[in-house]
C-alpha cells in the first residue's frame, strides 16, 4: 500500500510507502514509544490539514482582492497571537489564527505557530506554481528545498509541533482503516505473499496476466478504461464561450487541429493557446485549420522543455484557462525487444519523461487554477503500424491512469477543486484500432467529443453534488 500521492508534496512525502512484512502492534498504531508507519502517516495527515487550511485562507483572501505578497509578509510573522489581532490582515487569516490558538494542549506548539519551516516552503511552492506570485522576485530565494526559511519565527525544535493525542487518534484511525481492508485482519508477511504467488503461478492456465499479490487485501478495483459514451450538454458548452483553452503539445497535429476548430467554431472560445516544444509543429497544425481560426484566436508559444515557464507566460497574457488539454509531445519508439534492436534504457526513460512525467508537470500547476478542467491524453498509434508501439501505448495508458485517479482525489482536497480526467487514443486490442482513413476521421470526431465531455465546465457542487463528480479521475477510450 502506497501513501496518498499529491502533485504538491515533496519527494520525501511521495515516496513514503507501507511495505508488506512482519508488522507489530506498535508499528500499526504508532504507540509503544517509537514512531510507526501509521504514526508517520498520521503526522503527515495533520500537517497537510494545517497546510491546506492556511492555503485555503490565503486563496480566499486573494479571491477577495488581497495581494499575495502582502499576505505572505503577514504570514511570515508566524504567530497565531499576533495574526489573530492584526486588523490589517485579511479576515480569513485572522479567523484561522484564532481557531489555531484555541487548539493547543499545553505541550505542543501548533497553537502558537501557524506553520513549520517545511510547511512554509511547500506553501510558497504552491503559490508560485499557481501563478499567484508572477512578477515578484521577493520570494524566489526561498522556493527551493534547503534554502533559508522566509518565516521570522519558527517552532522550537525541542518541543513537539503536533499534539500527541491527535496524532495517536489519527494513527488509530489509519490503522483501523487499513486493517478493515484485509480479509485476514492483519498485514501479510513476506511468507503470506510468497505462498499466494506460488499458488497463483501453479495454475497452468496463467498466461499473459498481471499478478498483484495482495496477501488477503480487499480492495475495489479501479477501471483503467471505459468506452466513450454520451455528449456534453449544451449548457456546459455554452460556458466555454469567451473563455481561454490551453493545448499542451502539437505532435498529434490532426487531433490538435480538430480540437482547436471545435473550440473556436462550435464553442466560441476567445483564445486557444497552443504550447509546443518544437517550432516545426506549428506549421503542421496551422495547415489543417480552417479560415475561421485566426491569429487573434490562436496563440502559439514555443516552450522547448520549459513547460512551467510557458504556462506562466500564458497565464500572464491571456488569464486562467477553463480547459487544459495535455497531449503527448512525441511519438512512441519504433522498437522494443526486436532482435538486434532492443530499446536502450535512455530511450525508455525519455519515453516515460515524454508520455507520463510531462503530464505530471502540467498537473502540478493546472491543479492550482480556479475554474479549470484538466484532460490528460495517452499516446496514439497510427493506423497501419505493426511495431511495438501498441504495447508501449497500453503500458503508458494504464500507468497514466494510476496518476489520473490519484490526482483527481487529491484535487478534491484543495480549494481549487480541479477535475482531472484521461482520454485514451489506443484501444486494448490492436484489431479494434482504426484500419483506414475513414475510421481515423471517426476517431478524430470521437476524440473532440471526449475532450468536450470531460473538459467543458462541470456543474458546481452546490448545484448538484452528484453531477459535479461524474467526470473525475475517469479514463475514457475514444
Amino acid at each position: 500500500m502506497v501513501e496518498a500521492f499529491s502533485p504538491f508534496m515533496g519527494p520525501e512525502v511521495q515516496c513514503n510507502a507501507i511495505a508488506p512484512g512482519p508488522v507489530d502492534g506498535d508499528r500499526l498504531s504508532g504507540t509503544g514509544g517509537k514512531p510507526g508507519l501509521f504514526l508517520r502517516r498520521a503526522k503527515l495527515i495533520l500537517e497537510n490539514k494545517r497546510l491546506n487550511a492556511v492555503y485555503k485562507a490565503v486563496i480566499d483572501a486573494i479571491r477577495e482582492g488581497a495581494d499575495a505578497n502582502k499576505i505572505l509578509t503577514r504570514l511570515s510573522r508566524n504567530s497565531t497571537a499576533t495574526l489573530s489581532h492584526d486588523m490589517e490582515a485579511p479576515e480569513e487569516l485572522r479567523k484561522l489564527a484564532l481557531e489555531f490558538a484555541s487548539a493547543g494542549d499545553g505541550l505542543c506548539t501548533w497553537d502558537q505557530y501557524l506553520l513549520t519551516e517545511g510547511m512554509a516552503q511547500r506553501l510558497l511552492v504552491r503559490l508560485t506554481l499557481g501563478g499567484f506570485l508572477l512578477g515578484s522576485n521577493e520570494w524566489k530565494q526561498y522556493e527551493h528545498a534547503g534554502s533559508e526559511t522566509w518565516l521570522k519565527l519558527v517552532p522550537p525544535s525541542d518541543a513537539p509541533f503536533l499534539p500527541a493525542a491527535q496524532v495517536d487518534k489519527v494513527a488509530d484511525g489509519v490503522g483501523k482503516g487499513v486493517i478493515s481492508q484485509l480479509h485476514l485482519g492483519a498485514m501479510p508477511t513476506e511468507a503470506d505473499v510468497a505462498q499466494a504467488t506460488v499458488f497463483f503461478l501453479a495454475d497452468r492456465a496463467v498466461s499473459g496476466e498481471t499478478f498483484m499479490p495482495s496477501g488477503g487485501l480487499r480492495v475495489e478495483r479501479s477501471n483503467t478504461e471505459r468506452e466513450l459514451f454520451g455528449s456534453p450538454k449544451a449548457e456546459r458548452l455554452a460556458k466555454l464561450k469567451g473563455k481561454t483553452v490551453w493545448i499542451m503539445g502539437g505532435h498529434l497535429a490532426d487531433y490538435v487541429a480538430e480540437t482547436i476548430r471545435a473550440m473556436v467554431e462550435e464553442c466560441e472560445v476567445a483564445h486557444v493557446v497552443l504550447v509546443i516544444g518544437d517550432p516545426s509543429r506549428e506549421k503542421a497544425v496551422r495547415d489543417l485549420l480552417p479560415d475561421s481560426v485566426t491569429d487573434d484566436t490562436l496563440h502559439v508559444l514555443v516552450a522547448g522543455d520549459g513547460i512551467e515557464n510557458a504556462m506562466d507566460e500564458a497565464l500572464g497574457q491571456w488569464g486562467k484557462p477553463t480547459t487544459i488539454v495535455s497531449m503527448p509531445p512525441e511519438a512512441l519508439p519504433e522498437k522494443l525487444f526486436d532482435e538486434g534492436a532492443v530499446l536502450p534504457t535512455k530511450d525508455f526513460a525519455k519515453m516515460v519523461e515524454d508520455q507520463i512525467t510531462r503530464h505530471y508537470r502540467v498537473t502540478r500547476k493546472a491543479s492550482l487554477y480556479d475554474g479549470c478542467q484538466l484532460v490528460l491524453v495517452s499516446p496514439d498509434v497510427p493506423y497501419g503500424t505493426t511495431g511495438p508501439a501498441h504495447a508501449l501505448a497500453n503500458f503508458v495508458k494504464t500507468s497514466l491512469h494510476a496518476f489520473t485517479a490519484t490526482a483527481a482525489v487529491e484535487n478534491e482536497r484543495l480549494v481549487h477543486d480541479v477535475p482531472v480526467n484521461q482520454l485514451n487514443l489506443t484501444r486494448r486490442v490492436r484489431s479494434e484500432e482504426p484500419r483506414d482513413e475513414a475510421e481515423h476521421q471517426e476517431e478524430l470526431k470521437r476524440f473532440v467529443r471526449g475532450v468536450l465531455l470531460v473538459g467543458a465546465p462541470l456543474p458546481d457542487a452546490q448545484d448538484s453534488r452528484y453531477r459535479s463528480k461524474i467526470y473525475r479521475g475517469t479514463s475514457i477510450t475514444v
